[in-house]
Order: structure tokens, then sequence, then C-alpha cells
């Protein structure tokens, strides 16, 4: 018998996902599984969703997505991120921010490549790594820093194989977060280096106590490596709608949108 391939057998299912599954058999469980707020997406959502069903909008759409929402996410960058962001040439629409992470990678990384995360962290980074046969590279944090992924932790991680960092802040599991000034030195191991970096930000209004929070793409002089990827899974609780985006720079954007389009084609319209 033929063997599947090194991806599906090096892939684990999440352990939160198995969790997940077993609380949904008790009634009287309280589910703090998944990566979900606790109120439903609001009414104005679900009815623009439905309205858009009703105008038999069942059709593809551009593979980048509809212009009208491209538009809309590039001046919410702009405005609340700092992000410079050509809706035309830096942007698309993906099936979540899961989806965007592993249209990146697959973009972005070969097979024996290395890709430095955050450990403790979201369980699919590594999943998603281990399907293009890359090598996980763990920055470890705890107590003692914060649960940050500063630049002093990346940088002795980084040998002639690293090819992509990831960054998650706020930090989904620990609430680590990043301030201006640890993103400034980032950015400086970014350019020295000159390694692609995915800066993952859907729980950037998850924050507390007057904390500000910024993103990595707004510091100027690494348009070329960095990578932002949102959604609007946890701002809005749309998690259940799968719509996630990606700004980078026009060349890997060609690429995305080639590969995207092998993926899953486009978003659904009414979701978008």
């Amino acid at each position: 018998m033929m063997n599947l391939s090194t991806a599906a057998q090096n892939a684990l299912p999440s352990g939160v996902r198995r969790m997940f599954e077993l609380a949904k058999k008790y009634d009287d469980s309280i589910n703090l599984t998944l990566g979900e707020p606790g109120f439903t997406a609001p009414e104005h959502i679900i009815e623009a969703g439905i309205k858009g069903l009703k105008d038999k909008k069942t059709k593809y759409t551009p593979n980048a997505g509809i212009k009208e929402l491209r538009d809309a996410i590039a001046w919410k960058l702009e405005k609340e991120n700092g992000i410079k962001c050509n809706p035309d040439k830096n942007l698309i629409v993906t099936a979540g921010a899961t989806q965007a992470l592993m249209l990146a990678m697959v973009t972005l990384v070969n097979p024996g490549d290395e890709v430095i995360i955050q450990g403790p962290n979201w369980p699919d980074y590594k999943g998603q790594i281990d399907m293009v046969n890359a090598k996980t590279v763990y920055a470890k944090v705890d107590d003692k820093n914060d649960f940050k992924m500063t630049a002093d932790i990346i940088e002795p991680l980084i040998t002639d194989k690293t090819k992509l960092i990831i960054i998650n802040s706020p930090s989904n599991p620990t609430g680590g977060v990043l301030d201006y000034d640890a993103l400034l030195e980032i950015a400086e191991l970014v350019k020295k280096h000159k390694i692609f970096i995915i800066s993952d930000e859907p729980y950037e209004k998850l924050v507390y106590d007057g904390f500000e929070q910024k993103s990595l793409a707004s510091i100027p002089g690494i348009e070329e490596y960095v990578l932002t990827i949102n959604s609007f899974s946890k701002t809005f609780a749309m998690t259940g709608f799968r719509v996630g985006y990606i700004c980078s720079s026009e060349r890997i954007m060609e690429n995305l949108i080639k590969l995207h389009e092998n993926m899953v084609a486009s978003v659904p319209e009414p979701m978008q």
C-alpha cells in the first residue's frame, strides 16, 4: 500500500479541538477551549449576510475579494493601524486568519526551512509548519519575560535556515503583548537578517489597562518582509463567517493570490 503524504502523516490534531469536541457532549459545561468571544455577532452583521443571500450574491468573486471590502479594510488599516495598504495591490481577503496563515506559509516557506514561533503558542502554527515540511523553532516565553516574544529572545534562534518569524500580539494563549519599543527592536532584527515576518493580529482589540496596540507593519523600512494578518472573528464574534485578510508587499501579494486561487478560489460574497 502506498504511503500518504508526509504532511498528512506529520499533522497532529489540536488538543484544543479535542477538548472542544468533548465539552460539546455536556450540557452544563463552560466552554473555554476555542478563541471565541462570549457574545454573538452584532445584528447588523447578521442582517448583512442574510441580505447578501437574498440579493443572490452566490457567485464567485475576484480571488482577492470584493473591492468594497478591500477598500474598507485598507481604510481601516491606515486609520487604526498606521499601515498604508493599497487595496488593489497589497490586500487579499481569505477564509479566516487560519487560511491566511496557511496561504502565507505555502508562499514563503520551503521544506527544510526554519520558522520561529512563540512557545507556548496557538497549536495550528506548528501544524501548518509541519504541513510544508519545515522545522519549528520555539522562542520560549514565560512569566519571567512577561510572556513577550522580544528581539533578544528571537535573535539567538536565527540561523542560515531561518525563513520566517511569526509574532502574535496580543497573544493566544498567553495574553502577552508587545509594546511599540519591542516592535521597533523586532523591526531592526528583520532589517538586519532580511527574514520574512508575519504579524498575526486577530486579538488586536482585546487589550486592557490602557495598553496602546501597535502594528509591526506601521514601522517603515520592513515593507518587503512583513505580512499583517487579521480577521473579524474576535473583534466582532464572527468566527463562523470565516473572513480574514493579509496585507503585504506587492511581490508577495502576487503570489498569495495565485496560490489562494488553488486553495479556495474566493470567500463567499455574503460573508464578505
